[in-house]
């Protein structure tokens, strides 16, 4: 999702998500790496602090949980071969559980 459709994105999230429902979150973090390859996308990077700004303080979300996290670069290194010729030198891969308040 585009950086500047996110909020709208949680909006609309909020309106179609039932109470006591979850929502699974995987999210690309490009943590370092030139100018040009941090801002390429889709995917875009997503940040842990992004997510939490985005959804910690709505009032339909209970808890935000990361459940996991991997540096692309050791557990797939062939993979991220392709974002290191980009001009990324950092790429984590993060899984977040968001749970919603129930009825």
């Amino acid at each position: 999702i585009k950086p500047e459709k996110r909020e709208e994105y949680v909006k609309v999230l909020s309106q179609m998500i039932k109470p006591g429902g979850v929502i699974i979150l995987c999210a690309l973090d490009r943590r370092s790496g030139t100018e040009e390859a941090m801002a390429y996308g889709p995917p875009f990077s997503l940040p842990e602090e992004e997510i939490l700004r985005l959804f910690e303080h709505q009032d339909w979300v209970e808890s935000i949980t990361k459940m996991e996290e991997h540096d692309e670069a050791i557990t797939t290194p062939d993979a991220f071969k392709r974002w290191k010729d980009m001009g990324l030198t950092s790429l984590f891969e993060m899984l977040f559980v968001i749970r919603t308040k129930g009825a």
